[in-house]
């Protein structure tokens, strides 16, 4: 077999933005592209596109979740034949430091055509330090890559990755403050009472 690389970089965009409510705000990152695979001699050839994307961190809120979402729409197939796609986010090359990765086949294609899902959703605090490690910054990368067997395709791939971060819950007083809080205000009444019976 032979082995090599076609790196597509067709039309490639990476939008960042910032939605919120009180007390929560989603940091979304959307990566999308598509592109055609049209390689004479196809046979063991990979189509691949990278991306950066940044490992959010916050420091007056808490991140409590990460939403990943893929839709990956592969046409032009041919009947009988194998699809496979690779997909990966990380930093730097070293694997010892993938935050996310998924390889799936498809074998003996029976449609021209596959639309593949893929929802995540990551909560655990193991997950999430992966994802905002001050280690893994400034940029992270998201690779994708497809191949099949024997004949080219047309891919197009849509990505979105969100954030999702909540308010830190204000500091509570401690009783020190709560009994100074209270005498003050005792007093504050006290010399108000005072203060009218004198009228």
């Amino acid at each position: 077999m032979k082995k090599g690389f076609l790196t597509v970089l067709i039309a490639g965009a990476l939008m960042i933005t910032t939605t919120g409510t009180v007390g929560a705000t989603s940091i979304v990152q959307t990566f999308n592209n598509s592109w055609n695979v049209s390689v004479w001699d196809y046979y063991g050839y990979v189509a691949a596109i990278q991306w950066q994307y940044q490992p959010y961190t916050a420091s007056t809120q808490t991140l409590t979740s990460i939403e990943l979402t893929m839709n990956i729409i592969a046409s032009d197939l041919t009947i009988g034949d194998d699809f496979r796609y690779r997909t990966a986010f990380f930093t730097g090359w070293n694997p010892d430091t993938f935050q996310f990765y998924k390889d799936e086949w498809f074998y003996n294609l029976t449609d021209t055509y596959l639309n593949i899902n893929n929802d995540y959703i990551f909560t655990s605090p193991t997950d999430l330090a992966l994802w905002t490690n001050p280690l893994y910054g400034p940029n992270g990368n998201y690779y994708f890559e497809s191949t099949t067997l024997s004949n080219p395709n047309t891919i197009n791939v849509q990505t979105q990755l969100t954030y999702n971060y909540a308010d830190n819950p204000a500091p509570v007083p401690e009783p020190s403050t709560m009994l100074l809080l209270g005498g003050g205000l005792a007093g504050l009444a006290f010399w108000r009472k005072k203060r009218n019976g004198k009228a």
